[in-house]
């Protein structure tokens, strides 16, 4: 536990730990009229707890690796609880660059980082891209 202004922070290795344990890898598809395939998908990250662990959370992943991932004090109208997340591909990037390539919790950080990088390279704009973000999309 390291101690910054005053203030509680997890370690570079414990914050690693947090986030392996406690993210919610999402993808997400939509219906996208502009797109010629007529569907799009979005990425996102979320981690959920009480509100001090997330300050914590955010404050630590601010400190280390320069991300800015305020907490939410409710998720939406429906979930009022507090959340860390992120749909912008840049801070997913950062993320991912930044979390070691090891198991998370469920399994799931692996073919998640697969869909990223089909979204990064364009493929999710062809059939064939799309349809394989969807079999992740089901196995998340």
């Amino acid at each position: 536990m390291l101690v910054v202004g005053g203030k509680q922070m997890y370690s570079r290795e414990q914050l690693e730990g947090v986030l392996l344990g406690k993210m919610k890898l999402e993808i997400l598809a939509f219906e996208n009229k502009n797109n010629k395939l007529g569907y799009g998908v979005k990425l996102g990250i979320k981690v959920r707890g009480d509100y001090d662990f997330l300050e914590m959370v955010s404050q630590s992943i601010l400190l280390h690796w320069g991300i800015s991932l305020p907490v939410k004090e409710q998720e939406n109208k429906t979930r009022k609880s507090p959340v860390i997340s992120t749909q912008k591909l840049k801070h997913i990037e950062a993320l991912l660059d930044c979390i070691p390539d090891l198991p998370d919790s469920k399994g799931e950080l692996g073919m998640f980082r697969e869909a990223f990088e089909i979204i990064i390279n364009g493929e999710h704009k062809y059939q064939e891209g799309f349809d394989a973000i969807l079999e992740i999309k089901e196995l998340l």
